[in-house]
């Protein structure tokens, strides 16, 4: 499908964003492996969005002056998209940096109270969650440029979390009104201070080689290692290999295996089904992209999914926890019927 970007009523010294859509402890023992994976396991990238922080009234139009981004049929805000392709290329865990009381969709007003805000170094209360930055090495900080600056809220996110020691990279989305990385830097308290990356936001749907080498220039840790445990899937009758990551959720789902869940096949994307009997007690917070093979759990709808197909298209409206990977062929999937068994067992 053609990309386009539609960036409506860019005015002055402010430039606003967006986001992204969909569905949905003791060890029970065996044998333990260790897999290679990308930096998932200690890469946070920290983000703010102007469309996220809205409120429910999340409408572009000419009078919110926001840049939105129409990837595929999907749309998501410059700053949003730009994290959910450093995602697709290191791995790590998304946050949306969110305020309590939400901007105005009007421009004037979101601009008079940046600039309110910014001039009384004001720290915006955020939205309370569970993000423990004690399990991240390296911090991705993303925002657009509001006013020649970052926006207030990414240093009430500073100030509310330690990041000393730690590996800070920035990156921005702007239009022509410079990047702000040393205010960054200036707030924490870095081991490491990563090169930040700029980009127009008209520009973004070509972003992806400037991505890439601003990533390779980078030189992160390409591979953590993660113990995981074997475990086998019995799909439609068919065993399927996979293994599920050594955390406290996945470790508390195994206790109940064998575990059979009645799953749809949804989309030519994924089986999901829900877990009626359990609810786990142990959730961390979650991801709106996936990866083909990931095995995961949606609280929301307390269901188990196991992702086959369109990494090309990884967003979802739904938050989701991966808790495993399938190891096995995932071309037997794309033959499976709308609904089926699906038995998890070590």
């Amino acid at each position: 499908m053609k990309k386009t970007l539609l960036f409506l009523g860019i005015i002055g010294c402010i430039f606003l964003t967006a986001c992204t859509q969909e569905p949905d402890s003791e060890s029970t023992g065996g044998s333990t492996a260790e897999v290679s994976t990308t930096a998932a396991g200690n890469t946070l990238i920290a983000y703010f969005s102007y469309y996220e922080n809205v409120g429910d009234n999340q409408t572009t139009d000419a009078d919110t002056s926001a840049s939105v981004v129409v990837d595929q049929g999907e749309p998501s805000g410059a700053t949003t998209y730009v994290a959910q392709r450093i995602q697709e290329k290191v791995g790590g865990d998304l946050h949306s940096i969110q305020v309590v009381e939400p901007y105005s969709t009007d421009f004037d007003e979101t601009r008079d109270r940046n600039h309110e805000e910014a001039e009384e170094e004001a720290l915006p209360e955020l939205v309370s969650s569970d993000l423990d930055l004690a399990a991240y090495a390296t911090i991705f900080i993303g925002y657009p440029v509001w006013g020649t600056d970052a926006p207030r809220a990414i240093f009430s996110f500073l100030e509310q979390y330690d990041l000393a020691g730690k590996t800070v990279i920035p990156f921005c989305t702007h239009d022509g009104y410079g990047s702000s990385y040393s205010e960054i830097f200036d707030a924490t308290d870095a081991g490491t201070e990563g090169e930040g990356l700029a980009l127009e936001s008209d520009a973004l749907l070509d972003s992806e080689l400037a991505i890439d080498q601003w990533l390779a220039d980078l030189d992160l840790a390409p591979t953590t290692t993660q113990n995981t445990t074997p475990i086998q899937l019995t799909i439609d009758g068919q065993a399927v290999e996979a293994v599920f990551y050594d955390s406290q959720l996945a470790q508390e789902i195994m206790t109940q295996f064998p575990l059979t869940v009645e799953m749809s096949n949804f989309g030519g994307r994924e089986i999901y089904g829900g877990m009626d009997d359990f609810t786990p007690e142990n959730i961390p917070a979650g991801q709106t992209t996936f990866e083909n093979g990931d095995i995961t759990y949606c609280e929301q709808n307390n269901s188990l999914a196991v992702f086959y197909a369109q990494t090309d298209r990884p967003n979802l409206s739904m938050e989701v926890v991966p808790i495993g990977k399938v190891t096995s062929d995932l071309s037997m999937f794309a033959d499976l019927p709308g609904s089926m068994d699906v038995t998890f067992e070590p």
